[in-house]
């Protein structure tokens, strides 16, 4: 696989293309997760957006959703959006507060100024 090579634009390309060809296939969350990733390590942020944000639409349900949002987050911060960043970290840290994605998310929003409280279900 590109990616274990460290060709990161066409392992995103290979795995975008995937995710488009077979909409139902079983291991889609997961190409588009790495297609995120691949974009993200070649610094291409836009592109690694628009995986992850593909994977939360069509997928809102998966286990990758704090994942998901916390890069999205990430690839904001990268391109100086930090308004955006925060509200995708606070997205990551509201799915799943007692995640590792949502400790990283409240470590991210603590850098930025901003507490988050976890308050348990009633």
């Amino acid at each position: 696989m590109q990616y274990n090579r460290q060709k990161y634009q066409d392992a995103y390309t290979r795995l975008s293309d995937f995710a488009e060809r077979f909409p139902n296939a079983k291991k889609r969350t997961d190409a588009l997760w790495y297609a995120g990733f691949s974009a993200y390590l070649d610094g291409a942020y836009g592109q690694a957006r628009t995986a992850w944000e593909r994977l939360l639409v069509d997928h809102p349900k998966s286990q990758m959703t704090a994942h998901a949002h916390y890069w999205v987050g990430r690839a904001y911060a990268k391109s100086k959006r930090s308004e955006k960043a925060a509200a995708a970290y606070r997205k990551a840290f509201n799915h799943a507060p007692l995640s590792y994605y949502g400790f990283m998310a409240s470590a991210r929003l603590k850098e930025m100024g901003e507490k988050t409280v976890f308050a348990p279900p009633p």
